[in-house]
């Protein structure tokens, strides 16, 4: 366990014999220098020492966070930085936060995936502040939030759906229908008008998974849209209401939707209100 025998054991991780690189492997595992971390964590991709430098996430703690995320930019390493940081959970809060201001694409959406998986909710404010300014990993964000779960996230949510970026508008809308928030009903219904198809039909996707009443006749009126793809989602989203309102609707584009995809989920829809309603 002496310190300074780590500088030749690390020479060692390059050796052509695998043997003495194995042997190195555990001698650093054992030093466990920060430098002997940050080496192992680069052997992950040597098939004879991956299993024991798999071990040295073992010993990594929350002083050793920076090297995590260090690692996150690393093809090779990044999957088991990104568990590390999960086990490591909330304690390493404010690393990550300042790690979702990488310059590294990548390891901005690691950590924001980390965020997620961890379910902190003093995570909901640096996502919400990601969503909004980097359009890199919007879905992640989005989808983290999603994972968190918090009502907090709710409000700033909706003051996203005005933004003039139109991912963000798509994403923050997508969030709000996992997050089954009865006050993102209203601010959703005023998405329907949105100028995108795509935001459109987002809207009407998680209007649907909330299940408001107060949504079917703005869902029924969105069965005139020219995007046969936000007809499709509109279709569906009313098929999961299981309200009788749009029993007569449906059977309109059952019968003429010049789209046989609408027709067709249009019939299953209908069918599910049906059964329902028995």
């Amino acid at each position: 366990g002496d310190p300074r025998t780590e500088e030749y054991f690390v020479s060692l991780l390059d050796d052509p014999d695998p043997a003495l690189r194995m042997y190195a492997s555990v001698g650093l595992m054992n030093v466990g220098g920060r430098i002997a971390i940050k080496l192992l964590l680069a052997s992950l991709s040597d098939p004879e020492i991956n299993w024991l430098a798999v071990k040295i996430l073992d010993q990594i703690s929350e002083r050793d966070v920076d090297l995590l995320i260090e690692a996150l930019k690393d093809e090779k390493t990044r999957w088991y930085a990104r568990q590390k940081l999960i086990e490591l959970d909330g304690a390493v809060l404010p690393a990550l936060e300042d790690g979702l201001r990488s310059e590294d694409p990548l390891t901005r959406e690691s950590i924001s995936m980390v965020l997620g998986a961890v379910r902190d909710s003093r995570a909901v404010k640096p996502l919400i502040e990601a969503l909004k300014d980097d359009e890199y990993f919007v879905m992640t964000s989005a989808a983290s939030l999603i994972q968190i779960g918090d009502p907090t996230a709710v409000e700033p949510l909706i003051e996203l759906l005005t933004n003039q970026k139109e991912q963000v508008r798509l994403y923050a809308a997508f969030a709000l229908g996992g997050l089954n928030d009865e006050r993102a009903v209203d601010p959703l219904i005023a998405l329907l008008e949105d100028p995108s198809s795509t935001i459109r039909g987002v809207a009407a996707h998680s209007l649907g998974q909330l299940g408001s009443s107060r949504a079917i006749e703005p869902l029924m009126d969105l069965l005139e849209d020219q995007s046969a793809e936000v007809r499709l989602t509109a279709v569906h989203a009313l098929g999961k209401t299981r309200e009788r309102r749009a029993l007569g609707r449906l059977e309109e584009l059952i019968a003429y939707d010049s789209s046989p995809l609408v027709r067709k989920a249009a019939k299953e829809s209908y069918d599910a209100i049906r059964r329902a309603r028995r």
